[in-house]
């Protein structure tokens, strides 16, 4: 968090497969494709959707290293963050692998302390976050190869991500509840996120003084 500055994002984790692939396409038994519920859910509640691949090889892959701020360092691929919409894209192509999807990615650590990526204002945790955002944004899979698209596109556009002003008013109950140390049960919960919450909220930098 950034006193006035606030960045949001809904994350969908992955671990790489033995075959080298992510399970982008996974439904679970509700039968609400997770990539929609991602990016619905993001849309809804003005954030950004991004994937989290968590990843292990014998041989890295071919890549450049997308860093300026740090010396490439491959223990940082372990978490590596992609834009859920530029996904999305790649979905509709049925491409999954980690050929296809690691070129639009960046390690997790850029997100937490990267200093090149700041959006205007005073550097912080929400600039920075939307910065990286940004970048993973503009790494577009628009100019592959479109080949065949393997379900309608719902989602021909997405919200840009951005910085607000203001805590939703949900993050605002859930951090006070955090801080006074009451109990956060699921009926609060479902309150605030509704029907399909997501498992974890993180918030990230020292609370505001009064």
């Amino acid at each position: 968090m950034q006193p006035g500055k606030y960045f949001g994002a809904a994350v969908q984790a992955k671990a790489l497969t033995t075959d080298q692939k992510y399970d982008i396409a996974y439904v679970p038994k509700n039968g609400y494709p997770q990539i929609r519920r991602l990016l619905d859910y993001s849309k809804n509640k003005g954030l950004a959707p991004m994937y989290c691949f968590y990843n292990w090889w014998r041989m890295p892959p071919a890549r450049h290293w997308p860093c300026q701020s740090f010396v490439e360092h491959e223990d940082l691929w372990g978490c590596a963050l992609a834009d859920g919409f530029n996904v999305w894209k790649l979905h509709l192509r049925q491409k999954y692998s980690l050929a296809d999807l690691n070129k639009y990615t960046m390690p997790w650590h850029c997100i937490a302390c990267c200093p090149g990526h700041v959006d205007g204002g005073p550097r912080g945790p929400s600039t920075r976050a939307l910065g990286i955002a940004r970048v993973l944004r503009d790494q577009s899979p628009t100019d592959e190869p479109s080949g065949y698209a393997y379900e309608q596109d719902d989602y021909p556009e997405f919200p840009e991500p951005r910085i607000v002003e203001e805590l939703p008013e949900r993050i605002t109950i859930l951090r006070r509840y955090a801080e006074s140390h009451e109990r956060i049960g699921r009926d609060l919960i479902l309150e605030l996120f509704g029907e399909t919450p997501p498992r974890k909220v993180i918030l990230q930098g020292k609370p505001e003084k009064e």
